[in-house]
């Protein structure tokens, strides 16, 4: 992950939100990074509880979440932000300076996953660093052993940054990765999509791309799963086994990233399990990541 030391939580009262940012807190101490709680309000256009518009009583929903922060994990260490504006504007600036911003992930209808231009989509598709959305009450949530880290694998090199993240956040959490490369009959030229040469004609080189993080990584435990059907249907597939879907996205602007129908925003809208969105790095942000080194 990124050496910056701070991990941003958006919060705004609602159970997800909840979720979030115990979550959240849980990532922070994991990485020794700052824990910074914002709520972004943005005052409508029609009439509302005017209770809700006072900036004093909007503070208490970081104040509560700072506390239920510290109640879940006593190590975090945590700072408040109440802001007016447009929330996508501001966390896609916060993410400037920020390793994860982390979201509640609502479970809306197919109507509501259909919204163009919602926040969450509009962060996804923009910001600067890796966006989680925390689902909540799922199967694999139940479960005593936590799930892998099933990672979307694509045919152009766009998911690299997003397998790296995989890799390294299946290592910090002592769990296995599962590599998923998704390719049509159509794709491959021939209608025989059940031959298992053809699977092996995935699997091995899905492999071999990750031989050199498999070799910086050897203590994660690498599956690879290759699937003939639509990228989306193959990685919510893994959704009920994972504790993570991580996939990259290829928002390159305001209207690409919000093209409907993307496979990091139809997964993040739906998955079951929580979702890591991670945009390629900048020129300059790989520029830095040597420089570091």
């Amino acid at each position: 992950m990124s050496t910056q030391d701070v991990v941003v939580v958006g919060v705004d009262g609602s159970p997800e939100s909840d979720a979030a940012v115990a979550w959240a807190a849980k990532e922070a101490v994991q990485l020794d990074a700052v824990l910074r709680i914002v709520h972004v309000w943005h005052a409508p256009s029609y009439p509302t509880d005017p209770v809700l518009s006072l900036p004093a009583e909007r503070s208490v929903l970081v104040t509560d979440a700072a506390a239920l922060a510290a109640a879940t994990n006593p190590q975090v260490r945590c700072e408040t932000v109440t802001r007016s504006g447009l929330p996508s504007i501001t966390f896609i600036e916060l993410s400037a300076g920020a390793s994860l911003i982390v979201l509640g992930g609502h479970h809306r209808n197919v109507l509501d996953r259909m919204v163009f231009g919602s926040v969450t989509t509009h962060i996804l598709s923009q910001a600067s660093c890796p966006v989680v959305v925390v689902r909540t009450g799922t199967v694999r949530q139940s479960l005593s052993a936590p799930g892998p880290v099933v990672v979307g694998v694509d045919h152009e090199g766009t998911s690299d940054d997003a397998v790296e993240f995989a890799f390294d956040y299946a290592d910090a959490h002592g769990v296995d990765l599962v590599a998923v490369q998704a390719w049509t009959a159509h794709e491959l030229a021939t209608g025989d999509d059940g031959d298992p040469r053809m699977i092996r004609s995935v699997q091995d080189p899905l492999a071999e791309s990750l031989r050199l993080l498999h070799e910086k990584y050897p203590q994660v435990r690498v599956i690879t799963a290759a699937a003939c059907e639509t990228p989306v249907n193959a990685l919510l597939d893994w959704a009920d086994r994972a504790s993570m879907l991580v996939v990259g996205s290829r928002g390159r602007g305001y209207f690409t990233g919000m093209l409907l129908g993307s496979v990091s925003a139809a997964v993040a809208h739906q998955a079951a399990c929580s979702v890591t969105v991670v945009r390629p790095r900048t020129v300059s942000q790989l520029l830095d990541a040597l420089d570091e080194r």
